[in-house]
């Protein structure tokens, strides 16, 4: 499993997935990091949605802090799950991610 957080520095999320520098990818095995990877955009690029569908293609998980509707229509339209973070570390997001504390309010138990 493949996710994609902004970074604008490879160390903290970037607060706008659209406006960020590029995007940590971080591959998942096991419950376990296996490689990371930092992609960078072209300075031209913006917020060009092309570069930002190409650049996130393989993921199956985006975690950012905010995301345009455009942004979200572009992820969504190639079937990636965006999840919100409010962690500002890259390393913080992921744990939490790790630690199942993202879960959907529909996918919690709450069976005593």
């Amino acid at each position: 499993m493949k996710i994609a957080i902004p970074t604008n520095d490879g160390i903290y999320v970037a607060p706008d997935f659209e406006l960020a520098k590029g995007y940590m990818i971080v591959t998942l095995a096991l419950g376990e990091i296996v490689h990371e990877d930092l992609r960078w955009k072209s300075n031209a690029a913006g917020t060009d949605t092309n570069q930002l569908s190409s650049a996130v293609s393989d993921c199956s998980l985006v975690l950012a802090r905010r995301i345009d509707p455009s942004g979200e229509k572009t992820v969504q339209d190639r079937n990636i799950t965006i999840i919100q973070t409010t962690d500002e570390i890259i390393t913080n997001a992921i744990m939490h991610y790790l630690e199942f504390e993202y879960r959907e309010a529909a996918n919690t138990c709450c069976c005593p």
